[in-house]
Order: C-alpha cells, then sequence, then structure tokens
C-alpha cells in the first residue's frame, strides 16, 4: 500500500513538473539609475526618506527573485531639515531574462507581492524596471501607477516570473 501512495505522488509531482511553462534564460547585470517619486499615476511627486525606500527596493528586487543586489538610495527627504530632492535609487542586480538561446530553463512561477503601505512606490517599480524582469500577467493593486495606488495604501501584486 505504502508503495502505491509513494508511486501516485511520483505521478503527480512529475505530472505538474512537465505541465509547467519552461523558458530559456540566461543571466543579466542591470545597472540602473532611476528617479523614484515622479511615476505615480497623477501629475504630483513623492518625495521618500532614501533609508526606507533603499530597504523597500532590496525586498521588491529580493521577492522577485534577483541576485547580488548592490543597491543605495541618494537625495530624498533630508532626515535633519535642508533641501528636499527627488530620491535616486542606483546600482545593479543581477534578473534571469528570457532568452532563445540561453543555457538554462526557468520556470514561470505565480507569485504574490503584498505589503501595507507604499503602492505608489511598488507600482513606480513595476513600471520602470519592466524590461529588467520576464514577467506575464502583472496583475493587482500596485501593478501600475494609479491615482488610487499612495504611499499610504497597501498592495496585493499577482504575477508570473521566470525563477
Amino acid at each position: 500500500m505504502k508503495l502505491l501512495y509513494f508511486f501516485t505522488i511520483a505521478i503527480v509531482i512529475s505530472w505538474s513538473s512537465a505541465n509547467a511553462e519552461t523558458i530559456p534564460v540566461s543571466w543579466k547585470t542591470h545597472k540602473v539609475n532611476t528617479a523614484i517619486g515622479m511615476n505615480t499615476g497623477t501629475s504630483g511627486q513623492i518625495f521618500y526618506n532614501c533609508d526606507s525606500a533603499e530597504r523597500q527596493v532590496e525586498s521588491f528586487l529580493e521577492d522577485l527573485g534577483a541576485t547580488n543586489i548592490n543597491i543605495r538610495c541618494t537625495g530624498g527627504l533630508e532626515p535633519w531639515g535642508g533641501i528636499t530632492t527627488i530620491a535616486r535609487v542606483h546600482g545593479s542586480f543581477d534578473t534571469m531574462m528570457y532568452d532563445p538561446n540561453g543555457q538554462e530553463l526557468a520556470e514561470m512561477t505565480s507569485i504574490r507581492l503584498r505589503g501595507w503601505d507604499n503602492c505608489a512606490l511598488i507600482a513606480e517599480l513595476f513600471w520602470v524596471w519592466d524590461d529588467k524582469f520576464t514577467i506575464e500577467n502583472l496583475r493587482g493593486m500596485g501593478s501600475r501607477p494609479t491615482p488610487s495606488c499612495r504611499t499610504d495604501r497597501n498592495y496585493n501584486v499577482q504575477l508570473d516570473i521566470a525563477l
């Protein structure tokens, strides 16, 4: 009986793996120098505190499978007053990108990103870095800049990504 049980599980696992969409990929290093707070879905701008923005950008990249993340934020809200400027995120990270000649295969994996605040930043990152990932079926609150997706709103984004 146990042998039949394990055999059935093995068939189910191999069937689900065989039906997962796989695509050829190669790793690519992306160098970025991006102003954040500009693509808000409204005519206004958002000024970020760089410490918290940097942490959220790194978390965003990790959630999407990026590796070798080296991101810094400059400008933004000054913690002790002074001149406030638009924040800039610069640095580099690696992601798997679709490549018809790629030597590796990656599965298109469904993931969900959720957070209690800063819908605007997540939506803007998807907007300005859309060419840095192999993503399909991007949907949900925070998947694109809109007037209702603000810094004080939560986000709930579903997507399929090459991992």
